[in-house]
C-alpha cells in the first residue's frame, strides 16, 4: 500500500493505570496500554495461549521504574498505540470508528486478523458493507477483501465496481492482491455485462418458429411490465418499429413498438455493456432523443414521458435484479 496509516493519535484512555488492569500492551511507539487478560483471552486465540504458558515470576527487584513498581506483565506488540486503542475500543465498548481512509482499516484488520480478533474482524465486515463506504474506490475495498478473505465485501465492491466504466478500473491497491483475483473481478464483470445488456438488447427470431436466427426480424420479449398499454405500443406513427411480446400473467400480447422506443433500447444496451448497472438507463442521453422523436406524433407526444419513464423505471428494476443473479467467485 502506498499511503501510510494517520489514525488519531490523542491519548488512549487505556494509558491510564486501572487497579484491576492485570497486563500491559507494550506498542511499538513505547505507549503502555493497561488491559485485563479476560477480554483479550475472550477475544483472542492468540492471547489465550500465551497466557497459558507459564509466566515469568516477578523480579522484586529495588528499580523505581513505574513498570517494574506496577509488577504486571508486558506484552509487547507491533502495533503502534493508535491501532491498538481502535481495538482496544472496540472490544471494551462496542464501538466501530468512523476510519478515514481504507488506509487506516486495513492496518487495523491487519492486526486483527494477526491476533485472531474475529469480533474486530467481523465488526469491520459489517462496517464495509453498512452501506459499502460510498466514498471510497471500491475496487479498493475488493482488494482489501481480497487480501483479508471477506467474501460477502468481496461481492458487494465487485458490484458497485460495475457503475465504473472499464478504463477506470484501477486502484493503488492492485499491486498487492493476486492477478487471479482481478482476473476474477473482470470476468464477473462480463457476466454482470451480458445480463445486463440482455434486458434491453433486441434479438432476431424467425417469425415462423420463434427461434433465434441471425437473419431473422428483430424482436423483443418482455416479461417485467405492469400493463402494455404504452404509447410507443399503442400508436401507429412512425417507421422503424420492431415487434415484440409482453407478458403480463399468463397472457401474451404480440405488439409493435414505436421506432423511438426501439432506438432507445439500442442507446440503452450499448450504455449497459459500457457500465451494467439499472441506474444508467434513465440517463438523460438515452432519454431525451425518445422524448423528441415522440413529440412529432400528436398522440405520442401527450404520453411519451410519463409512459417511457414508467418503462424505463421498470427496466431499471429489471437490469438491477438480472446482475444480482450474476455470482462472483470468489
Amino acid at each position: 500500500m502506498e499511503a501510510t496509516a494517520s489514525l488519531p493519535s490523542a491519548p488512549s484512555i487505556f494509558e491510564i493505570h486501572e487497579d484491576d488492569a492485570d497486563v500491559i500492551l507494550n506498542t511499538s511507539d513505547d505507549c503502555k496500554l493497561f488491559v485485563h487478560k479476560l477480554i483479550l483471552r475472550k477475544a483472542s486465540a492468540v492471547f489465550a495461549t500465551m497466557f497459558d504458558l507459564p509466566q515469568p515470576a516477578p523480579s522484586h527487584n529495588t528499580s523505581t521504574s513505574f513498570l517494574d513498581m506496577c509488577d504486571l506483565p508486558v506484552v509487547p506488540v507491533s502495533e503502534d498505540k493508535a491501532v491498538w486503542d481502535v481495538i482496544l475500543c472496540m472490544l471494551y465498548r462496542h464501538e466501530t470508528p468512523s476510519f478515514a481512509s481504507i488506509v487506516d482499516l486495513k492496518v487495523v484488520l491487519e492486526a486483527a486478523q494477526k491476533y485472531d480478533l474475529e469480533f474486530i474482524t467481523q465488526r469491520i465486515e459489517h462496517a464495509l458493507l453498512c452501506p459499502l463506504r460510498a466514498p471510497w474506490d471500491p475496487l479498493d475495498v475488493y482488494a482489501l477483501a481480497c487480501l483479508y478473505n471477506l467474501e460477502s465485501v468481496a461481492v458487494h465492491a465487485a458490484r458497485a465496481t460495475l457503475a465504473l466504466p472499464l478504463e477506470q478500473l484501477c486502484a493503488h491497491e492492485l499491486h498487492a492482491v493476486p492477478a487471479a483475483a482481478f482476473q476474477r473481478l473482470l470476468a464477473y464483470r462480463l457476466r454482470a455485462r451480458d445480463a445486463a445488456a440482455g434486458v434491453a438488447g433486441l434479438s432476431r427470431v424467425s417469425m415462423a418458429t420463434g427461434a433465434a436466427w441471425p437473419g431473422g426480424k428483430l424482436f423483443k420479449r418482455i416479461e417485467w411490465l405492469p400493463r402494455a398499454t404504452y404509447t410507443f405500443f399503442a400508436c401507429d406513427c412512425g417507421a422503424g418499429g420492431v415487434e415484440c411480446a409482453v407478458k403480463l400473467g399468463s397472457d401474451v400480447h404480440m405488439l409493435s413498438g414505436r421506432g423511438y422506443w426501439r432506438a432507445y433500447l439500442e442507446r440503452a444496451e450499448a450504455a449497459l455493456k459500457e457500465q451494467p448497472v439499472g441506474s444508467v438507463v434513465r440517463e438523460p442521453a438515452l432519454m431525451v432523443p425518445a422524448f423528441k422523436a415522440a413529440g412529432d406524433c400528436y398522440h405520442c407526444r401527450h404520453h411519451i414521458y410519463e409512459d417511457l419513464s414508467e418503462f424505463v423505471d421498470c427496466m431499471a428494476k429489471e437490469v438491477d435484479k438480472a446482475v444480482a443473479a450474476v455470482p462472483l467467485k470468489f
